[in-house]
Parts: structure tokens; sequence; C-alpha cells
């Protein structure tokens, strides 16, 4: 390498994943480009550069990461922790913490704990987990409500879920219609195949809310510390959803 691109490598920002503590030179592409996420802006989904080139965690894997890391898995006590749906990168190292005994659910998948249906968790009993990590799956739940209910039922008083959710602010209300069924009609109305919604931000706080949770935000720029969103592969327009159930 010549001395020009020498400086010039040097120079180039360099970007970080808090969950492998890999440096590199850039974040990987992620999602489709699909016009209806476009138009709506649609935050957490759509196309941009979110991989880890190491781990292959998300953007919204390290936010949620962020979270923990400062607010709970660093914690003496226990955490009785459900995932659903989990994300690899993520699953590899909570399930590894010593404070935590880690259980993970999902309806269909084979590399899970246990198989669920999360608008029926009737063989969970009430009150027995601590912290509850629900990733981006809402949106694909037909009665989320009840979805919801179920979550706020399974978790101990003074505990928390995380209810990440792709979102719009460009809406007045959430967009949904149960009679679009087709995959590729899903798709032009909803961003993907298997989404039944496009949540409006502030309706899906309420609909939150509904199921008895007491709701803050915790903004991106906030959980980056003293690195910048662009370093950490974080959308700075994309908060965390934290429920409690007080």
């Amino acid at each position: 390498m010549n001395r020009e691109l020498a400086d010039q490598s040097a120079a180039s920002p360099r970007r970080y994943c808090t969950i492998c503590e890999s440096h590199f030179p850039q974040f990987s592409w992620a999602g489709r480009d699909v016009p209806i996420l476009n138009e709506l802006c649609v935050v957490g989904a759509g196309r941009r550069r979110a991989v880890c080139p190491v781990c292959r965690s998300l953007d919204r894997d390290r936010l949620l990461y962020a979270y923990l890391s400062a607010n709970l898995i660093r914690r003496n006590g226990p955490i009785q922790l459900m995932h659903f749906a989990p994300e690899p990168a993520l699953r590899s190292i909570l399930s590894k913490l010593p404070n935590v005994a880690y259980t993970s659910a999902d309806l269909t998948r084979k590399d899970v704990t246990l198989n669920l249906d999360i608008r029926n968790l009737h063989n969970i009993e009430d009150q027995r987990y601590s912290l509850v990590i629900c990733n981006h799956v809402l949106e694909h739940i037909d009665d989320d409500a009840r979805a919801l209910s179920e979550l706020y039922r399974i978790l101990a008083p003074g505990s928390q879920a995380i209810l990440q959710v792709p979102f719009s602010r460009q809406i007045e209300n959430t967009l949904e219609d149960p009679s679009i069924i087709a995959p590729d009609e899903r798709r032009k109305h909803f961003g993907q195949r298997d989404h039944v919604r496009i949540y409006q931000l502030d309706d899906y706080l309420r609909r939150v809310s509904n199921a008895g949770f007491d709701v803050t935000l915790e903004p991106a720029t906030k959980l980056a510390d003293q690195r910048s969103c662009e370093e950490l592969g974080l959308n700075p327009d994309e908060p965390l959803v934290v429920a409690r159930k007080s």
C-alpha cells in the first residue's frame, strides 16, 4: 500500500459492534428496498447499512444490547429471561451470561427452547419471567392485543419487556387490513410478505399501554453513550421501547 492510500485508510471512519466488539470499515447492507417502506419512512425496516460483518448482528440487536449492558445484565441478581424469535447474535451472548436463566421461544423454529404461540402462552405460569425480549415480532401477529396481554401476564411485577417493532411517524393511524392475506399484497401494503401491519408509533405505544404496561422510550442517541450512532450502526430515529409491569 502506498503512503497516500495508507493515509486515506487511516483517516477513514471506523465502525464498532458492541456485541462482538469488532472494529471494521463499514456495516453491511440489510433489508429490502420496498416502495411502501421508503414512502412512509418506516423506522427499523427497509434497505440500510446495519449488519455487522463479523457477528451478523443488526442495528436493532446492538441497540437492545446497549440498553441491557447499561441497565440489566451487569446486575448481581438472577434474571429469568424469555427471548422470542431470538436473534442469533444476541442469543449467543445472552445465553452465556452467568446470572441469566435463558429461555428462547418461537412458533415454528427448531433452534429454540420452546415452540409457543405468543397469543396463547398457556403452559407458562403467571409472573414467570423478569425480562422479556420480543424484537420485531408483533408486526407478524394478527391479534397483537392478545399477544401483549400474554406477555404482561408472564412478566413478574417490577420487571420489563423490550418490545421493538418497525413503525412510521408519517401516518396518522396504524395501517392494517385483515382482508389482505396474499403474501405479495402484504409486501406491497406492509413491506414484508409475512407482516400484517405498519404501526404508527403513538398508536403502538397506546396498544402497549392498554395491555397494562408503563411505556418509556430510550433514544438511540442516549444509548450510543460516548460513540456516535453512525459508528455503532444505530438508527438515531429508532428509540428502544421499554415496557414495565408496575
